[in-house]
């Protein structure tokens, strides 16, 4: 990898149409004719007059692919939960609704990296429109390394992940699992991310997890956000739980630690190893602002950003790296892609929220999505405690981290929250972004 990096990261929207089938062509001129070699999606679904919820993350880097799914329905007298995970699609979406509870609503799996973008086979077509959020990753100097890792069985088990020829030198892993290791939906879910940079940040890993029981007359939703772990999976009655952090790594291989095993579900978890030409990656939780009339300066990252992924949570500073679970703490996931693509550069972003109430006998599950906005964090029951807006071009990432300010920050509490980020290195000067929309065209089905 050269020593001047050519990379280019961005995010946008991605509308689904419920006609869409067979091979479809995801594109954005951000991407200025570039093919990338990476794509995550951010997943939710989009119900007519419902407020049930799903959500997911996918991910496909031209080899290999995956997608991990929890869902819950809503205003049911009885908790119905459902999870699934699959490493042959990129996307998926679980019907949380009682009319379609446990089937797959929509369904995706990588074709081929197009000029502008991506084009996935959608195997099942969705119901509803719907709108997701997709990040590209391009560039010569990029390392991209998709795959799944199984940690031993064993208690106290230490476990070294060898990345393939394509990573000389890892940067960031994003790693997710789920309770269901089967490509099949399950009942109960539990799910986990986790963000580990080989440089900064926690050297152990930071991650946030949640789960919810099936069938329970009285809710259970846990929640969690740690910077001690790497991975963290609670059973979805709240009691046992699984994770991993990092002990040791190289440029090519990380050395995990299992920290707890009471968790009986197994211990596959699937992974994205992205390397940048060194040191242009950085993952950390911090805390959200409290003050609503000042701006949001985030430094010390140790370079410019082109792009983040986000993830403001309701977990206060003090309940960190511990699980809250029963007496009306719930979980409300709530997760954006940043980048660039603003009016002169300034900070734009979109991503999913995913709400579960816990300790109601009728469920409380919404979910939205987030377009052209930063992130907002709720409470279980919904309370807006703060929320990042990018109506100013002065909101924008700096030389060594962003600010935000005041003007976007229009609700704060006056708790902090935790605040889970990757941020990955800008690109040379002549790779610039352009705020345009996604584009959508169906190509016929290919022949193999």
């Amino acid at each position: 990898m050269s020593s001047t990096s050519d990379i280019l990261i961005v995010e946008d929207r991605v509308d689904i149409i419920a006609t869409d089938s067979g091979n479809t062509d995801l594109t954005t001129s951000r991407l200025n004719g570039r093919t990338p070699k990476l794509v995550i999606f951010l997943v939710r679904f989009q119900p007519l007059g419902d407020l049930s919820g799903c959500a997911g993350i996918g991910a496909a880097d031209g080899t290999n692919e995956f997608c991990v799914c929890i869902a819950a329905e809503d205003d049911a007298n009885a908790s119905d939960t459902k999870m699934n995970r699959s490493t042959a699609a990129c996307i998926e979406v679980i019907d949380p609704q009682s009319s379609g509870q446990g089937s797959i609503e929509y369904q995706a799996n990588f074709v081929s990296f197009i000029p502008n973008g991506v084009r996935v086979n959608v195997t099942t077509s969705p119901n509803n429109a719907n709108a997701f959020a997709a990040m590209f990753f391009a560039g010569d100097d990029l390392e991209v390394e998709i795959g799944s890792f199984t940690a031993d069985a064993a208690a106290s088990s230490t476990n070294t992940l060898n990345f393939g020829g394509g990573i000389t030198q890892w940067d960031l892993l994003i790693g997710a699992r789920t309770g269901d290791q089967a490509d099949d939906i399950s009942n109960d879910h539990a799910y986990s991310l986790g963000f580990l940079s080989r440089q900064g940040g926690n050297s152990t890993g930071q991650c946030i997890h949640t789960s919810s029981d099936d069938g329970a007359g009285v809710s259970v939703v846990t929640y969690g956000v740690f910077d001690t772990e790497f991975l963290r999976l609670i059973d979805p009655i709240g009691t046992d739980a699984w994770s991993i952090s990092r002990t040791g790594s190289s440029d090519t291989s990380i050395t995990f630690t299992k920290d707890e095993d009471d968790y009986t579900a197994s211990d596959v978890f699937d992974y994205i190893a992205i390397g940048m030409a060194g040191n242009r990656a950085i993952a950390d939780l911090i805390d959200t602002p409290t003050d609503d009339t000042v701006d949001w300066n985030v430094t010390g990252l140790g370079f410019k950003p082109q792009a983040a992924w986000t993830h403001p949570s309701g977990i206060t500073s003090a309940n960190r790296n511990s699980t809250v679970s029963t007496n009306g703490n719930g979980h409300s996931l709530s997760t954006a892609f940043w980048n660039s693509a603003g009016p002169g550069g300034s900070l734009t972003g979109d991503g999913v929220k995913f709400r579960e109430e816990d300790d109601v006998t009728t469920t409380d599950v919404d979910q939205g999505i987030n377009v052209g906005n930063l992130g907002q964090a709720f409470s279980d029951s919904d309370a807006l405690l703060m929320s990042l807006n990018d109506s100013s071009v002065d909101t924008r990432f700096k030389t060594d981290g962003w600010t935000v300010v005041a003007a976007d920050v229009p609700t704060a509490n006056s708790t902090a929250r935790s605040f889970l980020y990757a941020a990955f290195g800008e690109p040379d000067e002549h790779l610039l972004f352009r705020d345009q929309a996604l584009q959508f065209v169906n190509t016929p089905q290919m022949r193999m």
